[in-house]
């Protein structure tokens, strides 16, 4: 077991190995014309505004969140919106309000889905019970974005300084979801968090805290921690955040092999002496770990 689990990793290290000391292009495509997601409800609007949207796929279907100000009588506040595409993103159909009012300060939308039609959207609100509160809401459906079950709260705590952006990823098949947050250690100092669900997010495991180093996680800004990403699929689970244990905001990162059960050792993604953020994570078939920052 351990030799196999070894195996795996080793995998996911070639493919940063990889990344790090070969050249990096960039180039572009033209896609086609571009498609309004948002609907004619939200062009009515006078105040109405659509931000931060999040993506996720499904074979041709394809699934958008986003902020949306468009119930707010004056524009100043948001509820998390949803619509989905079944050729492509070719047409879209009408937007649908998820968050339902469930709590103020509705913010950061992150959405993931599985091949077997689940869809899960997560999204912070800076306003639950406690107003000094930082809190994710999640909510799903199991019928390709169709129709939604009501929000709940999937996490909580209370502090004088916020976490923000919350992530979240399914593996493609056998109904594993995962959630990473960042937790204030100090006024400066983050830690990572991840909790884990095997039954489509019916239930949760506890959070479990990866990083090794007390308080590694860095702000990402005054009073909000540290940009994260994360990627699962076929039991791997891999996690990269902004982290300062080197005196700089440097990208770091960790992985599980067993569906985020057991976490190896936090390893650095971006070089040694160059200041790197917003770290964004990609699983190959094979196994191998791709990261942009």
């Amino acid at each position: 077991m351990v030799a196999k689990r070894v195996g795996k990793r080793w995998i996911v290290l070639l493919g940063l190995i990889a990344l790090l000391t070969t050249p990096v292009y960039a180039g572009s495509r033209v896609l086609g014309s571009n498609v309004q997601v948002t609907d004619d409800a939200f062009n009515q609007t006078e105040f109405g505004e659509a931000n931060r949207p999040d993506v996720a796929v499904n074979g041709h279907k394809v699934y958008a969140v986003w902020e949306d100000t468009r119930d707010s009588a004056l524009g100043d506040a948001a509820e998390i919106y949803f619509a989905r595409s079944t050729d492509g993103g070719a047409t879209w159909s009408d937007n649908v309000n998820i968050s339902q009012d469930v709590a103020s300060g509705l913010q950061y939308p992150a959405i993931a889905a599985d091949a077997a039609g689940w869809v899960y959207v997560i999204w912070a609100s800076y306003s639950p019970p406690d107003p000094a509160a930082y809190a994710v809401y999640m909510s799903r459906s199991n019928d390709n974005g169709q129709t939604f079950e009501d929000p709940w709260m999937l996490g909580y705590h209370t502090a004088d300084w916020y976490s923000f952006k919350p992530e979240i990823a399914a593996e493609p098949t056998g109904g594993y979801v995962y959630v990473v947050i960042n937790a204030p250690r100090t006024s400066s100092t983050y830690d990572v968090y991840v909790t884990r669900s095997a039954d489509h997010g019916e239930n949760w495991y506890d959070w479990q805290w990866i990083n090794d180093v007390d308080g590694a996680g860095i702000e990402h800004s005054s009073f909000y921690g540290p940009l994260i990403s994360i990627v699962a699929n076929d039991s791997i689970v891999c996690v990269a955040w902004e982290d300062g244990r080197d005196g700089y905001m440097r990208i770091y990162g960790d992985c599980s092999t067993d569906h985020g059960a057991n976490w190896g050792t936090d390893f650095a993604i971006s070089p040694s002496g160059v200041t790197a953020s917003h770290p964004h994570l990609a699983l190959a078939p094979d196994g191998a770990l791709y990261a942009a920052y």
